[in-house]
């Protein structure tokens, strides 16, 4: 025989050897892209978290309850308030319907976004429709070590690069090898946070905090999409009239003190239109002053300009360096999310805030009149009803 007719079957075994492996290497991805498919759909346990929920497990009864419920409710101490809405939006749902549409509210005074996430990663089925309220918890408890802040700041950044890798797209559970180690908060039953931050750490806190919010939410919208739930952000109402608690104390200075003390005394003469020229030229020099922000919006009350007063009153309370009501930054980080994901929003805080100046928005420094509660559930019932085409 020639060498020529003897030539190919000499190739065979190598080609044989290469398909082998080429089998073994895609069952290989395919065996770690399924488990990590079945760690994503049910764990967070990718992000790189500081801290760990013990003994918050939902029961077999509850569980069973919103797996056949139409609409969910998840979220904190303003997601609670809807409760007293939905017998009303049930009401208005479910005429054409031979069974009544199950509505079931998650919600907790002082849950933050941790929380609600860790309920929802429990979750086998969920509600096809899901409204989330949240952003006016997430500084009630404490979810990190303020000696670790800088390290998870860093975990962070390392997270946000690593889940665009395609290593993690189809091994995500590799990603916490790359963490630096912290010590993770033990949370039990929601506590108060009682650690002392000094001003400086106090800034870092609310970054790290807004980030966490971040990497959270996207997190929470990831594993709803896994359930095939579509989910609806509701903003948070803030009354912003309130003076804020803090101010930070790198807006601070003697001549700062010095120029505010001017410009309060501007707006005690009621010389209006003077005391917004000085108010104006002090917030150019020092841009991150809580109270400067809060007096501008007064000023601007004071003139009609009702439009210019809810913007600086929204940026007095965002930069209020004691954010325990919560803070309009999680507002703009929802609505920041929606635009990029295509996520629907009903803006709550601009139904009630659009007519400051006008109106008496709020009962108390949180609650809304009930005027606003009613326009909401009227959103909520249209939106209920065009999704299920009822």
């Amino acid at each position: 025989m020639s060498k020529k007719e003897t030539a190919p079957l000499k190739k065979r075994p190598l080609g044989f050897i290469k398909l082998l492996f080429f089998i073994i290497f895609l069952s290989l991805i395919l065996t770690l892209g399924y488990r990590s498919y079945k760690i994503l759909k049910s764990s967070p346990s990718s992000l790189p978290l500081p801290y760990k929920l013990k003994g918050q497990e939902l029961s077999k009864e509850l569980k069973d309850k919103i797996a056949s419920a139409q609409v969910l409710i998840i979220g904190d101490e303003k997601a609670k308030w809807l409760e007293r809405l939905s017998a009303e939006i049930q009401k208005q749902t479910s005429k054409n319907l031979a069974e009544p549409l199950k509505i079931i509210n998650l919600a907790q005074n002082h849950e933050g976004l941790h929380r609600t996430l860790h309920k929802i990663s429990e979750l086998d089925k969920v509600p096809r429709l899901v409204f989330y309220v949240g952003g006016s918890s997430e500084f009630y408890e404490q979810i990190f070590h303020k000696k670790d802040m800088e390290t998870i700041l860093l975990n962070i950044d390392k997270y946000q690069k690593f889940s665009m890798n395609i290593l993690y797209i189809t091994m995500p559970f590799l990603a916490p090898l790359f963490y630096q180690n912290v010590k993770k908060v033990e949370l039990h039953g929601i506590k108060p946070n009682m650690e002392v931050f000094l001003s400086s750490e106090k800034m870092r806190a609310m970054e790290l905090t807004y980030k966490l919010y971040q990497i959270q939410l996207d997190e929470l919208l990831r594993i709803f999409r896994l359930k095939d739930a579509k989910v609806i952000f509701i903003t948070s109402p803030y009354n912003y009239e309130l003076a804020p608690a803090k101010v930070c104390e790198n807006a601070v200075d003697d001549l700062v003190n010095a120029k505010l003390s001017e410009y309060k005394a501007l707006l005690q003469e009621k010389r209006f239109k003077e005391s917004i020229k000085l108010g104006l030229e002090i917030a150019q020099k020092h841009p991150g002053h809580a109270e400067l922000y809060h007096l501008l919006g007064q000023n601007s009350l004071k003139l009609g300009l009702f439009k210019r007063a809810r913007e600086y009153l929204v940026m007095a309370k965002a930069l209020d360096c004691e954010p325990h009501l919560g803070s309009p930054v999680f507002n703009s980080i929802q609505k920041s999310f929606a635009e990029k994901k295509d996520i629907e929003l009903i803006d709550f805080d601009l139904m009630i805030n659009s007519h400051l100046g006008s109106n008496k928005l709020f009962l108390d420094e949180q609650i809304p009149q009930e005027i606003y509660f009613e326009e909401l559930q009227s959103e909520m019932i249209k939106t209920i009803k065009l999704y299920y085409k009822i």
